[in-house]
């Protein structure tokens, strides 16, 4: 996190932020192979592998005022809460692609992520999980976003249609940006998306 930013949770902790529904773009990064990759690396060069993934993620997140939450070698990532971004969807599909670049940056072989972003309305506040209140997201837009992540191959960027609509402009010239359609689990009919995929890169 950079140093002139105070931690959002803490920010978070201190505010009366009851559970409530709001309009939220959530962003989901996973690490592909993952679990042959942990099975392959000693549990040192594993750890230094993971703290890089994780510091040049959270960087680029907390830059754009997003929420993270870690969960193994996923990253979730809340945008327009608490902070209020009106623009929430275009720093969504920002921080996706800078993602992408600062993973091909870490130089690390085997180190590649695939990203998912959406678009709609959740359930956002401090939720009690046990004994403990977390800031958090819940609903069917986070759902969605984790699930468009899974369908993404390395270095691509998987986003709904809103998220494209509100930042097209911003999408680099070095991405292939293809229409398409994921049958999600959950889902009785197709759900509409954009792949963004890498120039040269073959799906």
């Amino acid at each position: 996190m950079p140093q002139d930013r105070p931690r959002l949770l803490a920010r978070c902790k201190q505010m009366d932020f009851p559970p409530s529904l709001r309009a939220v773009s959530v962003l989901f990064v996973d690490i592909r192979g993952y679990t042959a990759l942990a099975g392959r690396l000693p549990p040192a060069t594993l750890t230094d592998l993971l703290n890089r993934y994780y510091g040049a993620t959270s960087q680029i997140l907390f830059q754009h005022d997003a929420v993270i939450e870690f969960a193994g070698d996923a990253v979730m990532a809340v945008f327009n809460a608490p902070i209020p971004r009106e623009d929430h969807e275009r720093m969504a599909l920002v921080a996706a692609v800078e993602i992408q670049r600062a993973v091909e940056g870490l130089r690390i072989p085997e180190l590649r992520v695939g990203v998912g972003v959406n678009a709609g309305e959740g359930t956002v506040g401090l939720m009690t999980k046990g004994e403990v209140k977390d800031f958090t997201v819940v609903g069917d837009v986070v759902n969605v976003a984790a699930r468009l992540q899974a369908k993404a191959e390395a270095g691509e960027i998987i986003a709904c249609e809103r998220v494209i609509e509100k930042g097209r402009d911003l999408i680099p010239g070095s991405y292939a940006v293809e229409r398409a359609s994921f049958e999600l689990k959950g889902k009785d009919e197709p759900c509409p998306a954009f792949v963004l995929k890498p120039r040269g890169s073959a799906r």
